[in-house]
């Protein structure tokens, strides 16, 4: 938690200082990032809600939560084509992890563990506004690789049952954004933006490997649907050549 906080206040810092007067002509340019990102994930977290609920009802205590937020890195590499305007190739990457557990001695054990990885490899068109202080406006198109992986132990009075679910899938993302974006007279740049990305990835095929007292059966299934859309929040640093 210091070291991210320490990355936002350095970036925040960047962001503030670094305010010259761009250049003309077509220059390259690197970005890298830090941050997180929403995943709705609504038909899973359904299905979570639901078993909260069966549990509140049997007279369980229980608190189980839902995929949350994914967390990591992304880098940019590209041309300023006009002083305010660049394109280039993005690379994203984000993980999360929620561990669910529910014990009632001699009634119930729940152990859930649910894992998304997203890759995202893509392209941003991005206007920084002439004389508008680094505020930027830009959007992103890229195709996204999704990993998930659930691993699930539930033991009752009636019996055991132990599963594991992976299932990928690749599917296209769009995002857009605005934030604040600056360049300092040597070239070094600091940026913090927000946005909304679309990842609708849908159902994907799964593998499972099930055990429910007796031999594992090994088989294949389908998830519900899979929308890793939401909003999220990155802050960085980077470096125009050329300035």
């Amino acid at each position: 938690m210091k070291a991210a906080s320490s990355m936002i206040g350095a970036t925040l810092l960047a962001v503030l200082c670094c305010n010259a007067p761009a250049k003309a002509g077509v220059r390259p340019y690197v970005r890298v990032e830090y941050g997180g990102n929403e995943f709705l994930t609504k038909a899973l977290d359904d299905n979570i809600a639901a078993q909260q609920r069966a549990f509140k009802n049997a007279g369980v205590a229980s608190d189980l939560k839902g995929t949350g937020s994914g967390y990591g890195p992304g880098a940019a590499a590209g041309l300023w084509l006009l002083p305010g305007f660049r394109i280039g190739a993005t690379y994203s990457y984000a993980a999360s992890h929620k561990l669910n557990i529910v014990h009632k001695p001699g009634v119930v054990f729940l152990w859930d563990s649910i894992d998304f990885k997203l890759g995202e490899i893509g392209g941003e068109a991005v206007l920084r506004i002439p004389h508008g202080h680094g505020i930027m406006i830009a959007g992103n198109a890229s195709q996204a690789h999704v990993e998930f992986t659930e691993d699930q132990a539930f033991q009752t009075l009636a019996g055991d049952d132990f599963s594991w679910t992976k299932a990928k899938k690749d599917h296209t993302a769009n995002a857009a954004f605005v934030g604040y974006d600056q360049t300092n007279d040597k070239g070094g740049a600091g940026f913090v933006r927000a946005g909304y990305a679309w990842r609708d990835i849908g159902a994907m095929s799964s593998n499972v490997l099930e055990n429910q007292g007796g031999p594992e059966a090994a088989f294949t299934s389908t998830t519900v649907d899979m929308d890793l859309s939401g909003w999220f929040l990155k802050v960085g640093l980077g470096f125009d050549l050329g300035r």
